[in-house]
């Protein structure tokens, strides 16, 4: 497989230097697929040489190989973090380099192939190709990030992909493309926001918590597992008394030191129900 990325790579372009492509450019690929069959290449390296230009334009066919989906990121992130290097950045309803086609084209592919695969290494690999230098580079990975990350809230909309979801899923710069769509997929299958109960347990939980530190939250944690424990204990074995135990504990946390003395009580008293 390396061998053959290798090959593709360096007949990813040799097509352009000839004269049937230069006289008549949108052939390219097209013509480096034919060049590298009557060359002696295999199909699936004509094949790739030809998807790397795919999609084309709005609603064209995605690449269908492995190596045809690289060869077509790579030169899509090549094209746009070198543009964008340049300052060339697409404002309004100006785009002379496609930079958003060839965004979503980068988008579609990753959200049809489920590459779990952050984004960010391949930006950072490309502007060390570009010698962009160094004090730039953060600035222009945030840029690069936020183009995408906007492109990607787009077609989340066209799927009618309520606001306040894709607003949670695309806060999180950490998120793969693949970790986004999957979340988004699980949100609308069950509609958590839609859970009148679940939505107030979840507000009651945030409100015992909201004005915590990190320390007092990991104390909360700790207080608070025992009480799903029981709770889940009770309802499996039908006892009672454990059930009363689990209902009958509501607790209001102020502080650390409140936090330990309730958690005290409750192990005291989950010991004695035992």
């Amino acid at each position: 497989l390396l061998v053959k990325g290798i090959i593709d790579a360096v007949l990813a372009k040799t097509d352009l230097t000839t004269g049937m492509v230069t006289e008549f450019t949108e052939l390219q690929g097209v013509m480096g697929k034919e060049y590298a069959l009557l060359d002696g290449e295999s199909p699936e390296v004509a094949e790739a040489i030809f998807e790397q230009y795919l999609p084309r334009f709005a609603g064209d066919v995605l690449p269908q190989t492995e190596a045809g989906k690289v060869f077509s990121i790579i030169d899509k992130v090549d094209n746009i973090v070198a543009t964008f290097s340049r300052g060339l950045i697409p404002t309004g309803s100006q785009d002379p380099y496609a930079l958003r086609r060839q965004t979503i084209g980068i988008l579609n592919i990753l959200l049809g192939s489920e590459w779990n695969i952050s984004l960010r290494p391949i930006f950072k690999a490309s502007m060390e190709l570009l010698n962009v230098p160094a004090e730039k580079q953060e600035e222009l990975l945030g840029q690069v990030e936020e183009f995408f990350t906007l492109r990607l809230k787009n077609i989340f909309l066209d799927r009618e992909v309520p606001h306040h979801v894709i607003d949670l899923l695309l806060s999180n710069n950490e998120l793969s493309v693949a970790d986004a769509e999957g979340l988004v997929n699980a949100l609308l299958a069950n509609r958590i926001d839609e859970n009148v109960e679940l939505v107030q347990a979840y507000t009651r939980m945030y409100n015992l918590v909201k004005f915590l530190s990190f320390t007092e939250i990991c104390y909360f944690n700790a207080l608070i597992s025992p009480i799903i424990a029981i709770t889940l204990y009770a309802k499996r074995t039908s006892c009672k008394r454990l059930a009363l135990i689990a209902s009958s504990l509501s607790i209001t946390i102020t502080s650390s030191k409140n936090l330990l003395i309730a958690g005290t009580k409750i192990a005291g008293t989950a010991t004695t129900a035992a």
